[in-house]
């Protein structure tokens, strides 16, 4: 089969390994599981179709979670934007780790790992080779972030739809020097006394934020951040009604993929998120620093 997106054709995919963890203050958690794929004649009746393999602990509480998110992933990555055909996959070695992770903490981390499962098998489709192992504990530790990015600004406005979304946010992201404790580093550093008209940020906004950051380059490193950076929330505005955690994580995700664009297209950043750049043309400065 030949598709006009750039891959040559579909063939069988085997051996898609993923082995990602997650740690918090409050604890730590581990997926590792192997998913085969397997293109199906485009006159098959379902389009996407995933079994449980007889040793990939479908017993486990969060295996339906887990072969949720596998479909979601395949629905969106496969079917919508790779490879318009039928597939079939088999779920098999999956096993959990967990020390005090809660149950929302174990859920984000098999999300994560699921769209790593399926991107990676896009990757190798595309490139035409056979799958890496992907996820945390199987990339090599990143280098530090090539340079500093200052003044990263995110207007994120959705006053159209319900719930509505708001997050306005400046961020600086600083390269973490060679041997560091950590690959990633999140700091709120937000000016004494400033107020949306609820009040200060609340802390779990900036915390999504940081954590929007954190995932999106983790995605992008297939399992770990690109470079070891210092993320620092320099000001933020937010409204007490359309605001919300989900806001201000994508908006962080916003900033990390404008980050990683800044690196690769070695220029400055420019304001990013739906509105940014009207709202900027309409009156503001347009330099997209933090109004400190």
């Amino acid at each position: 089969m030949a598709f006009e997106n750039g891959l040559a054709a579909a063939r069988p995919l085997r051996g898609v390994h993923v082995d990602h963890e997650r740690r918090s203050p409050a604890g730590w958690a581990r997926i590792e599981f192997v998913i085969d794929f397997d293109p199906l004649p485009s006159g098959e009746d379902e389009r996407l179709h995933l079994r449980m393999g007889a040793d990939s602990a479908g017993g486990h509480p969060l295996a339906d979670r887990l072969a949720t998110a596998l479909k979601r992933e395949m629905y969106d990555i496969w079917w919508n934007e790779v490879l318009p055909c039928p597939v079939h996959a088999v779920l098999r070695h999956c096993a959990w780790e967990e020390e005090g992770a809660d149950r929302a903490f174990l859920g984000t981390l098999t999300d994560i790992a699921a769209r790593l499962a399926v991107e990676e098998a896009v990757r190798a489709l595309r490139e035409e080779r056979p799958p890496r192992p992907v996820g945390r504990r199987r990339v090599a530790p990143p280098p530090p972030l090539p340079r500093a990015v200052h003044g990263v600004h995110v207007r994120h406005v959705i006053q159209t739809a319900c719930p509505a979304e708001v997050a306005l946010a400046w961020a600086d992201m600083l390269p973490l020097a060679a041997g560091a404790d950590s690959e990633y580093q999140f700091v709120v550093d937000l000016p004494e006394g400033r107020r949306s008209r609820g009040g200060p940020l609340p802390a779990e906004f900036a915390e999504a934020f940081g954590a929007g950051v954190f995932e999106a380059w983790e995605r992008v490193g297939a399992g770990r951040p690109p470079y070891a950076a210092r993320v620092v929330l320099r000001d933020a505005a937010w409204h007490e009604y359309d605001s919300h955690t989900r806001s201000f994580h994508r908006a962080g995700a916003m900033a990390g993929m404008e980050t990683l664009r800044c690196i690769e297209e070695g220029r400055e950043p420019r304001p990013v998120g739906r509105g940014a750049r009207r709202r900027l043309s309409g009156g503001d400065s347009g330099s997209g620093t933090s109004p400190r």
